[in-house]
C-alpha cells in the first residue's frame, strides 16, 4: 500500500526577494524619475512598443518591467496608475500563470529560432488580456541574427504586442534595436534605502539587528537590493533571533574592523610583523582576498575622506568615525593617496597573480612601510629649500691681494700639451643642448639629488 505523503508536505518556502518583491509602483525604492514616467505614459495612454530597462544586477529592472504589464492589463486600474492585484490579470502576472505575459529568458533563448516563435505568436490576438507582452531578459545575450529577425516586428508590431527588454549591458544590444525602444537607465540603490527595506523585513520577521550590521550590510551588497535581500536571508536561516556584526562577519567571511585598526596602529611603528600575521588570519581563516582587499580600499578612502572634510558618501557610526579621526591626525594625504595607489594596483594584478597569499603580504607590507617612505614632493620641498639656504655665485666674495701667495712660493707652470689645448677647442665648439635635453639634464639632476637627500635623511633618523 502505496503511503499517502501529501499531507507532510511543507508549503514551500519564498525567499526574501520574492516575498517582498514590489507589487506596486509605490514600493519601488530609489527609480522615482522612472516610476513617474510610466505612470504618466500610462494616465496619457502614450505607451511605447518597446522599452529597455538597463542597469547593474539587482536594481528592480525585470520587477519594473513586471509592473508596467500589470498596469497595461489591469482592469481596474487605481487613479494613481497603479495595478489593483485584484483582478484575474493582475493575480496571473503576479503569479507568473499569464498567457498574455510572457518572461523569457533571453541567455538560453538566444537563437533566431526563438525569436522566429516569438514574432509568429505576436501575430494571434491577445488570449484574455488588452495586450500581449513579451519580456526579454538578459536581452544582451540574444544573437545578431536573433535580433535582425526581431527587427522589423520591433518597429511596426500589432497594436496589442509590446516588447520590454531588460539587461545590465545595454552597450552590447545593436544600435537599431536601441533607436526603436524608450530607454530607462537604472541606478543602485542609495544605502540608506536599502537598509530602511531590511528594517522593515526584520521587523515583519521579528529579528532583531542594529543598524551597523545593517549598514555593512548594504555595503556589501553594492546598491543591488535583491543581493542585500539574499544576505538578509542567508542569516535569518543562521540566527536565532538576533544578528550582530559578529554573525555577520562569521556568515559572510568579511574580516572584522579591528583588523584594520590594527593594520592602522602597525604603520605607525613600522611593524612588519603584523602585516604578516594579519595576513595569515585572512588566509587560514578562509577570508576572500578580495573582498578584503575592497575593505582595505574603503577604509582607507574613507580616511582620505575624513582628512579632506568631506562628507562621505555612506552612513558610518559615530564611534567608528571617532577612532578614524583619530588614526588621521598620524597618518598624512599623501601616505593615504600612495596606499589607495598601491590598493589599486593590487586589485589590477590579482587575477595574474601566481599566489594570492604573496599578493597579499607584499600588499600589507607595503602599506606598513608607508610612513617610511619619504613621498617625491616632499623630497623637491627640501630641495628647494636647501637652495635658497646656499650662498649665490654673486655674494662669494674676490680674494683679498694680502692673501695671494708669495713670489717665493709659487711654481712655475708647465707648458700646456697641444693635445690638450685641441680637446679644449674641441669641447667649445660643442653644439648646446635643446630645451627638451636640458630639461631632461635637469630632471636626472633632480632625481639624483632626491636619492641622495633621502639616504641623508634616513641616516639622520
Amino acid at each position: 500500500m502505496q503511503e499517502n505523503t501529501t499531507s507532510n508536505l511543507q508549503p514551500q518556502y519564498l525567499v526574501l526577494a520574492r516575498r517582498y518583491r514590489p507589487q506596486t509602483f509605490a514600493d519601488v525604492l530609489g527609480h522615482d524619475a522612472v516610476v513617474t514616467t510610466l505612470k504618466h505614459a500610462l494616465r496619457l495612454q502614450k505607451t511605447s512598443q518597446a522599452y529597455l530597462f538597463a542597469g547593474p544586477r539587482g536594481t528592480g529592472k525585470t520587477t519594473l518591467a513586471r509592473l508596467f504589464a500589470k498596469a497595461l492589463n489591469c482592469t481596474c486600474l487605481k487613479s494613481e496608475s497603479e495595478p489593483c492585484n485584484a483582478c484575474s490579470s493582475c493575480q496571473e502576472i503576479t503569479e507568473s500563470r499569464s498567457l498574455d505575459v510572457q518572461e523569457i529568458d533571453g541567455a538560453s533563448h538566444r537563437g533566431i529560432d526563438n525569436i522566429r516563435a516569438i514574432t509568429e505568436g505576436a501575430a494571434y490576438a491577445p488570449t484574455s488580456s488588452r495586450f500581449k507582452i513579451y519580456i526579454i531578459d538578459e536581452a544582451h545575450m540574444l544573437t545578431k541574427e536573433a535580433w535582425n529577425a526581431l527587427l522589423k516586428t520591433l518597429e511596426e508590431p500589432p497594436p496589442s504586442v509590446k516588447f520590454f527588454f531588460a539587461t545590465t549591458e545595454p552597450h552590447k544590444i545593436p544600435s537599431t534595436i536601441l533607436s526603436r525602444c524608450q530607454r530607462f537607465t537604472l541606478r543602485r540603490i542609495s544605502h540608506s534605502l536599502i537598509v530602511t527595506k531590511l528594517q522593515k523585513i526584520s521587523h515583519d520577521v521579528g529579528l532583531a539587528i542594529d543598524e551597523t550590521t545593517l549598514l555593512r550590510l548594504a555595503d556589501y551588497a553594492d546598491g543591488a537590493l535583491r543581493d542585500a535581500e539574499s544576505l538578509f536571508d542567508q542569516l535569518l536561516t543562521f540566527s536565532n533571533g538576533s544578528i550582530t556584526e559578529g554573525v555577520l562577519e562569521e556568515v559572510l567571511g568579511i574580516a572584522p574592523f579591528d583588523w584594520l585598526l590594527e593594520l592602522d596602529r602597525a604603520i605607525d611603528t613600522a611593524d612588519v610583523a603584523t602585516a604578516y600575521k594579519i595576513s595569515d588570519r585572512v588566509f587560514y581563516e578562509g577570508k576572500d582576498i578580495g573582498h578584503f582587499i575592497e575593505d582595505l580600499c574603503d577604509h582607507f578612502k574613507t580616511m582620505l575622506l575624513l582628512k579632506l572634510s568631506i562628507p562621505l558618501p555612506t552612513a558610518c557610526p559615530d564611534e567608528r568615525k571617532k577612532e578614524l579621526l583619530k588614526i588621521t591626525e598620524n597618518i598624512s594625504q599623501e601616505h593615504l593617496i600612495e596606499t589607495l595607489a598601491l590598493l589599486a594596483e593590487a586589485q589590477k594584478t590579482m587575477n595574474s597573480a601566481a599566489s594570492e597569499r604573496f599578493l597579499l603580504e607584499w600588499l600589507l607590507i607595503s602599506i606598513v612601510r608607508i610612513k617610511r617612505k619619504v613621498p617625491l614632493a616632499l623630497i623637491v620641498k627640501k630641495l628647494f629649500e636647501l637652495q635658497e639656504k646656499l650662498p649665490q655665485a654673486s655674494h662669494i666674495e674676490e680674494p683679498k691681494p694680502s692673501q695671494a701667495l708669495p713670489e717665493a712660493t709659487k711654481e712655475p707652470v708647465a707648458a700646456v700639451p697641444e693635445e690638450l689645448i685641441c680637446q679644449v677647442e674641441r669641447k667649445e665648439t660643442i653644439v648646446p643642448r635643446t630645451p627638451h635635453e636640458e630639461e631632461c639634464r635637469q630632471e636626472n639632476l633632480i632625481r639624483f639629488a632626491a636619492v641622495e637627500l633621502g639616504a641623508t635623511l634616513s641616516k639622520k633618523k
